[in-house]
């Protein structure tokens, strides 16, 4: 209401200088209001970004404090570091001030919590998951947890086995739960596989197996396989993952780490599986127990086995299959046409947006999802992870017989990593042509482990043939030395004995000088065993000065009857003597066998004479 209104830039007077107080403020008694200046503007800055940012525990409090401290303070007489007092220094309220209007506070959220913390925990969803699917069957959200249950052995109920790894899959459009897996494994690319395959699984004897009543239309999406597959950068990222891609129509999509938001539909389902359970199922341990000081032992009430609680789940699945959502946000004529139940939204979206939907056998799925490797063909088996393979089809094929003689080479294998009982086998001229293929006799002591477990074996043992090696070199050269104590001196013997003959005249008489060496071996290694009372009879002879050569063989001979178990007592004549003198010298030297198969030659000759 005045003319100076109408001047320019009417609204800066008074503030030409930025962030400064231009001698304005509450006046006080005690000191003058302390004048900013662009050199404050950046000492709360620097402060800011140097400590406020960078200590995800510190406050603004303990960054006011820590920028006086390192520009405003000084040193007393004593070499103390002092603050300087108000108004010779910005006050608390005028550092608040300049942060509120230079760090916006999706700034200082983003700094402090970092990027991805703060899309998933702060930032804005202005947009739902719905909006990105075009129709049933369009995206799959797959994702694994640990569920907050105890379960028991099956072999014996008394032992608790921990928490299963739960799979689900979610169709996105329509919420509906298409597969499921529960098992022992952690979450890997295999757990993953058996969660693809259930959407494939013959439900009728699925829900045999768990004794629950089947029907039909509780399983619209039975065998169909979506556009994409959304999941996280863990198993679903690995190299395995592109199994989906080969020979299926279907492709991948990882959200990124630490982003739950993006997969929003498997994650809610997650709580809305431990909400159903939480009252009803025997071991359920809450997550705020885990943070509870002297919380309850839930895992003492866990009763139920593997297979029981994937029971429950199947239950809760259908229970939520059911279930009318009240918050699902769809368009108008989806909601007028049907109601926002997974299973009815499923049935509509099938009909009405989408066109061809993929649908494949269990066991198609289940080789093209199985992991694949190189092995080797060799002369024993096909060789994969240090175990051997084979099966009757390979061996008419002569396989391993071609690996003999032509060499090894190269042949594709799909396994599972979680048993190495068998693999399955492609024929490298003809891809279409699958064997599969049982581990050998060579590698049976296998059978029924896993494939790391194998490694690990083989790996201990390689080991142990390290540790040994020291050992090993030792043996061998103390076994170089006792040797040598026996060969050098033979060695030298041997050399006085030839000395001044040829090396001919060494080999001149080995006939007889082999027969006469093997008679005299015989007398102690075909010396026949003491029979009955012998050494005492001969101990005797020895006591009497017998002087004879001959000890007599006991007239009588101990027997039993096997009949009755009575003793028998007959008598037996020795046939013979046998000479007794330990001089060698003594006895005759025998005849060479050249010389009695010589006599032998001329009888017959003389015999066909007459």
């Amino acid at each position: 209401m005045t003319e100076d209104a109408l001047l320019p830039a009417f609204a800066d007077i008074g503030t030409s200088q930025h962030y400064q107080t231009n001698r304005r403020g509450r006046r006080t008694e005690k000191y003058e209001t302390y004048q900013m200046n662009e050199q404050d503007i950046k000492n709360i800055k620097f402060s800011i970004k140097k400590h406020y940012f960078k200590n995800p525990t510190a406050t603004l409090a303990d960054t006011f404090s820590w920028m006086l401290g390192n520009y405003y303070s000084y040193l007393d007489g004593n070499g103390k570091s002092d603050n300087k007092p108000l108004g010779e220094r910005p006050s608390d309220h005028q550092f608040r001030q300049v942060v509120k209007r230079s760090f916006p506070l999706a700034l200082i959220l983003r700094k402090r919590k970092g990027k991805k913390d703060f899309n998933r925990d702060h930032n804005q969803h202005l947009t739902g998951a719905l909006y990105d699917a075009i129709g049933a069957g369009h995206i799959y959200e797959i994702d694994a947890t640990i569920a907050d249950v105890w379960l028991v052995a099956k072999a014996n109920p008394k032992n608790i086995i921990g928490k299963p790894t739960m799979y689900l899959i979610y169709d996105r459009w329509s919420r509906l739960c298409v597969g499921f897996y529960v098992g022992l494994e952690s979450a890997s690319w295999e757990s993953a596989m058996q969660a693809i395959l259930s959407i494939a699984e013959d439900k009728q004897a699925l829900c045999r197996k768990h004794d629950i009543p089947y029907d039909p239309s509780d399983y619209p999406a039975d065998g169909i396989f979506p556009s994409k597959f959304l999941g996280d950068c863990a198993e679903m990222i690995s190299r395995n993952s592109n199994r989906i891609c080969e020979g299926m129509e279907g492709t991948i999509i990882n959200a990124s780490p630490l982003s739950p938001q993006t997969k929003g539909t498997v994650e809610c389902g997650f709580r809305l599986t431990h909400v159903r359970i939480a009252s009803v199922v025997p071991g359920y341990d809450p997550p705020s127990n885990a943070k509870r000081r002297r919380g309850k032992h839930f895992k003492n009430d866990a009763c139920l086995t593997v297979d029981q609680f994937t029971s429950v789940i199947l239950l809760s699945i259908r229970l939520h299959n059911h279930t009318l959502m009240k918050n699902y946000q769809a368009s108008p004529e989806v909601i007028l046409r049907t109601r926002p139940v997974p299973i009815e939204l499923w049935n509509d979206s099938v009909i009405t947006r989408v066109g061809k939907i993929q649908r494949y056998s269990e066991d198609y799925l289940h080789l093209r999802l199985l992991p694949r490797s190189e092995g080797k063909i060799t002369e024993r088996g096909i060789l994969f992870k240090h175990c051997y393979y084979s099966c009757p089809e390979l061996e008419k094929k002569g396989w391993f017989i071609a690996a003999a003689n032509r060499g090894r080479s190269d042949v594709s294998v799909s396994f599972d990593r979680r048993l190495v009982d068998t693999i399955v086998a492609y024929d490298p001229n003809d891809g279409k042509l699958a064997y599969r293929c049982k581990l050998t006799k060579r590698s049976e002591c296998y059978k029924g482990y896993s494939f790391p477990e194998v490694e690990y074996v083989i790996r201990k043992l390689k080991e142990v043939i390290a540790d040994d090696e020291q050992d090993n070199q030792q043996r061998r050269s103390d076994f170089r030395k006792d040797t040598s104590a026996i060969t050098v001196p033979a060695h030298a013997a041997m050399k006085v004995a030839t000395k001044g003959r040829s090396r001919s005249s060494r080999t001149a008489d080995t006939a007889s000088e082999r027969s006469a060496e093997k008679t005299a071996r015989r007398q102690t290694e075909a010396a026949m065993p003491n029979i009955g009372g012998e050494d005492q009879d001969v101990a005797g002879c020895e006591a009497s000065g017998s002087s004879s050569s001959v000890v007599a063989v006991p007239s009588e001979t101990k027997q039993f009857d096997a009949s009755n178990g009575n003793r028998k007592v007959s008598s037996s004549v020795d046939p013979g003597s046998y000479p007794h003198d330990k001089n060698v010298e003594n006895v005759p030297k025998p005849i060479s066998i050249e010389k009695r198969l010589a006599l032998k030659r001329q009888e017959l000759q003389r015999e066909f004479q007459k």
